[in-house]
């Protein structure tokens, strides 16, 4: 029984030695596939002499399932998250063989803000219709995502409904394929809504110390320095 154990553990430390060099191997032949694309002009400014971030996207592009150039020229880092564009998942969704190309079914208007859109598909195994959430101008407003500056929900309504509904569909019907990435679209207004929210807390932190350096003047008007939040300096007079 004892020999048996042993020879079992042998063989399971064999195999995790063999699966670690397997490993070691993979990540070095990724290095120098890497480092070609570092060299490389052609692939975005952001990745050229950075081979660490094109390990990154070389390794992605392999769980993709995607030619590692069509993954480069299409993935966009924003505030430290990667994402694809929406035309990217729309590809991927209309070729990955088991469902029928991606369409839309539009109701209400875009001039008096009821314009929304549905995203579907059928299953060709089954014969299923499938359909993402609604997305709608409404929603694009309650979510900020219309109201902010430059926004292109404004001034197209019609492409950016059909983006967020498709991305919408691919991420609730074929996670597989988006590996749980949001859509550059979507990165950018998460961005948008985070800074603002950012922008907000600050201003709440500043009256809030404001109110604080009032107090304390009150008691003691001896000049005297104050220590902000995140370790800022900041004297009386500068909060009035």
């Amino acid at each position: 029984m004892k020999e048996q154990e042993l020879i079992t553990e042998t063989v399971v430390d064999t195999i995790t030695v063999s699966k670690l060099a397997e490993r070691a191997e993979a990540f070095e032949f990724d290095q120098r596939v890497a480092m070609v694309y570092a060299k490389s002009n052609i692939v975005p400014k952001e990745f050229q002499n950075n081979v660490a971030d094109c390990i990154v996207i070389v390794s992605l592009a392999r769980q993709l399932g995607v030619p590692e150039m069509m993954a480069f020229q299409n993935i966009y880092v924003i505030q430290g998250k990667p994402s694809f564009s929406a035309q990217f998942w729309i590809a991927q969704f209309n070729s990955c063989g088991q469902y029928t190309s991606i369409n839309y079914d539009f109701t209400g208007e875009v001039s008096d803000g009821t314009r929304a859109c549905i995203a579907y598909a059928t299953e060709k195994l089954t014969g299923k219709l499938i359909m993402g959430p609604e997305v709608s101008m409404i929603m694009a407003k309650a979510e900020g995502w219309s109201t902010k500056s430059g926004s292109k929900w404004l001034s197209m309504p019609e492409l950016m409904l059909r983006y967020r509904a498709a991305t919408f569909l691919c991420r609730t019907v074929a996670p597989q394929l988006t590996m749980g990435l949001h859509s550059t679209e979507e990165n950018k207004d998460i961005a948008t809504l985070e800074g603002k929210s950012k922008s907000v807390k600050t201003q709440d932190e500043t009256v809030s110390l404001a109110k604080v350096v009032e107090e304390v003047v009150k008691d003691d008007p001896t000049p005297h320095l104050v220590i902000a939040p995140e370790t800022k300096m900041v004297r009386d007079n500068d909060l009035f």
